[in-house]
């Protein structure tokens, strides 16, 4: 599976330990913009081609988290994600926060809110789930 993470720059490291956790299970994130966090060392070129990667993450990946607080960026990267149907997991530590856009509320999202390792341990969970079901199919074959 291929998966990006959307996410405000305070959360990098957070996304960073997140992104491990799923490629721990063999996925891969198809762009990593934790990498390019202080936007003003670039220039207006870096910045279209940064742009142009993130969408592109969005569009090639299975699934879209969106780990929140986000900043505009964020909501950007949301915006795709909806518009191209792609299943979104919304994660908040507080209910407050998922009640403020009403975007948080389209049909291919999913809102979670709990502490973060909670909410690790669920998706590590699921994984687990959906490899013994896809081995299970396989032996079945």
């Amino acid at each position: 599976m291929k998966f990006y993470v959307a996410s405000g720059v305070e959360n990098a490291e957070r996304v960073s330990e997140f992104s491990k956790t799923l490629k721990e299970f063999g996925w891969t994130n198809t762009y990593d913009w934790t990498k390019h966090i202080l936007p003003t060392q670039y220039d207006e070129t870096e910045m279209q081609e940064i742009a142009k990667n993130e969408m592109l993450g969005v569009k090639s990946a299975d699934v879209v988290f969106v780990l929140l607080p986000g900043g505009k960026g964020t909501h950007t990267e949301l915006g795709i994600a909806i518009a191209l149907k792609k299943p979104t997991i919304i994660w908040s530590e507080t209910p407050s926060t998922r009640e403020q856009c009403p975007f948080y509320h389209c049909s291919n999202v999913t809102n979670v809110v709990c502490d973060f390792e909670s909410f690790k341990n669920v998706i590590e969970l699921l994984i687990s789930v959906v490899r013994r079901v896809q081995d299970m199919e396989k032996e079945e074959n």
